[in-house]
C-alpha cells in the first residue's frame, strides 16, 4: 500500500507514459554484513522493474513500445537516482524514473 498525504492508503499504482517503477537492488554486502546501496560508488546501479507505464505517446499519435518489462533487471543512470523519485510501497521504498534514464537490461549467462 502507499501512504497518502492526509491519510489513507492505495492499493496498487500504475505509471502513467514512459514511467518506470523499480526496486534497487544492493550492489553487495560488506565484511560485516551491511549491505551497500545502489547509490555507493563502487558499482553501477541495478534495479528490477516492478511496473511500466504502457510507453510514450509520439507526436503522430502512436505509443512508442517500453524497452523493458516488468521482472528484468536493469541498469539506470545515477544521476537520476533521487530521493523525490522515492516513494513506499508496501512498505519497501521503490523508486520511479523515465525509461530514458535506463541504460540497458541484464541478462544471465546461459
Amino acid at each position: 500500500m502507499v501512504e497518502v498525504i492526509g491519510g489513507g492508503q492505495i492499493a496498487a499504482f500504475e505509471p502513467f507514459e514512459d514511467y518506470v517503477l523499480v526496486d534497487i537492488i544492493p550492489i553487495g554486502v560488506t565484511a560485516g554484513g551491511v549491505a551497500l546501496p545502489a547509490e555507493s560508488d563502487c558499482a553501477p546501479p541495478i534495479a528490477k522493474v516492478l511496473k511500466t507505464g504502457p510507453g510514450r505517446t509520439s507526436d503522430s499519435g502512436a505509443v512508442m513500445p517500453m524497452p523493458c518489462r516488468e521482472g528484468d533487471t536493469v541498469l539506470f543512470k545515477t544521476e537520476r537516482y533521487r530521493p523525490a523519485n522515492e516513494i513506499e510501497l508496501d512498505g519497501k521504498k521503490v523508486y520511479l524514473m523515465r525509461v530514458v534514464d535506463i541504460m540497458g537490461r541484464l541478462k544471465k549467462a546461459a
